[in-house]
């Protein structure tokens, strides 16, 4: 999900998807598009949250989509 539009490519409109934010409140995802990583891959089906205040990732549509592992470390990500 992001709340940044010039990120994702391809945009539509969709029906309005519910949101749900840590604190309890709502809000709606109301576009989707793609978001290509830095010439390595893209995510499909990214949703435009305008509400949002920062990117959220998937990890599990990351390791689908770029057909990966990804592995957590103390001070490190790595595909």
């Amino acid at each position: 999900m992001t709340y940044d539009l010039s990120l994702i490519n391809g945009v539509k409109n969709i029906q309005p998807i519910p949101i749900s934010h840590p604190n309890g409140a709502h809000t709606l995802a109301v576009k989707k598009g793609t978001l290509t990583l830095d010439g390595k891959g893209s995510l499909s089906n990214v949703l435009y949250v305008p509400e949002l205040n920062c990117n959220l990732l998937s990890v599990a549509n990351l390791c689908r989509d770029l057909n990966c592992i990804v592995t957590f470390c103390d001070d490190s990500c790595v595909l």
